[in-house]
């Protein structure tokens, strides 16, 4: 299944070839217009929703990324020195 056809001449031509980010954050800010049929306001709400949802895990996990990279930094500060060992492969340890 699809988006309507409406919602897919909106989109950039080119959605599909780029990065994830970028697709995120075209979808993020697609707007509903009343004029528009129910699937297709119903489409972008739910594109809408889920790429927001997407946007605030990340930001979630980036900022949980740093607080465990300021634990490991503080307990073990040379344990991120070694090759191929970061803030959460550290962690785990």
């Amino acid at each position: 299944m699809g988006a309507p056809e409406e919602l897919r001449a909106e989109l950039p031509t080119e959605l599909r070839g780029l990065p994830t980010a970028k697709q995120i954050r075209s979808c993020a800010t697609l707007r509903n217009r009343p004029a528009t049929s129910l699937e297709h306001r119903a489409t972008v709400r739910a594109l809408r929703a889920t790429t927001q949802r997407i946007q605030l895990l990340q930001a979630e996990a980036d900022q949980l990324h740093t607080e465990i990279a300021a634990l490991v930094y503080a307990a073990a500060p040379w344990l991120p020195e070694l090759p191929g060992v970061g803030p959460i492969s550290a962690a785990q340890g």
